[in-house]
C-alpha cells in the first residue's frame, strides 16, 4: 500500500490553530471550575468573594463580623463552607452577583443553604466589606423531606419538615414547622427557645394539630394541642377570641360559643356563669 503524504496548507495550519485554541479554552474554563480552598481568619469576609467560582472554606472563625449568616457559631469556633459564586453582571457599571453558600459549623451543624445577591456600580464596591449593597440573606431549604423518623428531638433548624413520624405502634405523615430564635446566640450550650409546630394525619385518620416549646434535645416541654377546645368551670373565661371559638363549661356541663363579644349558649344568651 502506498504511503500518502499530507502536505499542510495556510489553511489547514489555521484551523488547527484555531482547534488548539479552542480546546485551551476548555482546559482554562475546566481549570476555572476547580474549588479553591480558603483558609477562614480573621481577615476573611464573605463580601470579598465576587469573583464567578467554587471556593472551599475551612477554618475558625475568630471575627463574627465576617459577613457569613450564621448565629450560633461565635469567634473559636470552627466552620466549614462552600461557596459557589455566579456573576451576571451586564456591564462595569452594573454589577450583579449572586452567592450561593452551604455551611456547617461545629455549635449546631447549621447544614442549610442560603442565598443573596448584590448589585452595585462596580465589583470594587461590592468586595467592600463595610458595603451595603448585598441583600439578606435567604434560606434556599424551606420544604424538607426527611423520609422515615422515629425522633423529632434533633429538628431544631428552621424550616419546614415532612415526612412518616414513627412512634410507638402509631406512624403519622406529618408536616413540622420549626421556628428558633437562637437567644443566646454565639454561645456554646447556651439556652434558646424552639418551637415545633406539629400537624399530623395517623393511619386510622385521626388528624390533630400539636406543638411543644424547649431548648433543643433533652430540654423539650410537652405536646399540647392546638385544636382542642378551651375548657373549665366558666370562671374567669377567656375574652377576645376568634369569632366560633367553643368552651366546655364543666361545671355546668354545657358548650359555649364566643360571638366576637361575649359568650353565648346554643340559644345564643349571654352567659353569666
Amino acid at each position: 500500500m502506498k504511503k500518502k503524504r499530507i502536505t499542510l496548507s495556510s489553511t489547514n495550519s489555521g484551523q488547527l490553530n484555531l482547534v488548539k485554541k479552542e480546546i485551551e479554552g476548555i482546559a482554562s474554563n475546566l481549570n476555572h471550575c476547580t474549588p479553591k480552598s480558603v483558609q477562614w481568619n480573621s481577615d476573611s469576609h464573605v463580601n470579598c468573594f465576587v469573583d464567578a467560582g467554587e471556593y472551599l472554606i475551612n477554618g475558625e472563625r475568630t471575627n463574627a463580623d465576617d459577613g457569613l449568616p450564621i448565629a450560633n457559631a461565635a469567634p473559636g469556633h470552627t466552620i466549614a463552607a462552600r461557596l459557589t459564586v455566579l456573576d451576571s453582571t451586564i456591564n462595569s457599571s452594573e454589577v450583579c452577583v449572586t452567592q450561593l453558600l452551604t455551611l456547617s459549623n461545629r455549635v449546631g451543624g447549621d447544614g442549610n443553604v442560603y442565598i443573596r445577591t448584590g448589585n452595585a456600580a462596580g465589583k470594587e464596591s461590592l468586595a467592600d466589606n463595610n458595603s451595603t449593597q448585598w441583600g439578606m440573606w435567604g434560606k434556599l431549604q424551606t420544604n424538607i423531606e426527611l423520609g422515615m423518623v422515629t425522633s423529632l428531638d434533633n429538628i431544631i433548624d428552621n424550616g419546614i419538615y415532612s415526612g412518616y413520624y414513627l412512634h410507638g405502634d402509631v406512624t403519622e405523615l406529618f408536616i413540622l414547622i420549626v421556628l428558633n430564635n437562637y437567644a443566646a446566640a454565639g454561645a456554646s450550650g447556651a439556652t434558646r427557645s424552639i418551637s415545633q409546630f406539629k400537624y399530623s394525619l395517623a393511619m386510622d385518620g385521626t388528624v390533630t394539630f400539636t406543638k411543644r416549646v424547649g431548648g433543643g434535645p433533652g430540654a423539650w416541654g410537652a405536646w399540647s394541642f392546638l385544636n382542642a377546645p378551651l375548657y373549665g368551670n366558666g370562671q374567669g373565661l377567656p375574652a377576645a377570641q376568634p369569632i366560633g371559638t367553643c368552651y366546655f363549661d364543666t361545671h355546668h356541663n354545657r358548650p359555649l360559643w364566643w360571638n366576637g363579644t361575649t359568650w353565648v349558649d346554643a340559644l345564643g344568651q349571654q352567659y353569666n356563669g
